[in-house]
């Protein structure tokens, strides 16, 4: 199976009632599978990496990154085809987000992966 990294500030939100209260929690997404699936290490194992739905309690994937809060949570990484570019940048996957947009992430010249804003800085 191959993974691919995932940008910074993408959390998989877990939340379970305890004594009538919600208790949420996050885990850091560290890598998406050639499905889109997220995954998170488990923290009950010596660091494995396991699906974030593998737990019975996730919710939601969430982008934690200032400014994004109004546009909608993650719902799929899609990986993109070879040869895709944003700004001279190669995409190296689609987030989908519960509004529907589509938001390119590349890898800039750090190798780092960056997730692209509108022209707003959103």
């Amino acid at each position: 199976m191959e993974f691919f990294q995932a940008p910074e500030g993408l959390f998989a939100r877990y939340e379970r009632e305890v004594e009538g209260r919600k208790e949420r929690t996050k885990l850091r997404i560290v890598a998406f599978d050639e499905a889109g699936l997220p995954y998170v290490v488990d923290d009950r194992s010596d660091g494995e990496l396991c699906p974030a739905a593998s737990f019975a309690n996730f919710k939601h994937v969430e982008d934690a990154h200032h400014g994004y809060e109004d546009r909608g949570k993650f719902v799929s990484m899609i990986p993109a085809a070879s040869g895709w570019r944003h700004e001279g940048e190669e995409v190296i996957a689609w987030g989908l987000r519960t509004t529907g947009d589509l938001v390119p992430l590349t890898v800039d010249d750090v190798d780092s992966i960056d997730l692209q804003r509108d022209e707003a800085g959103r």
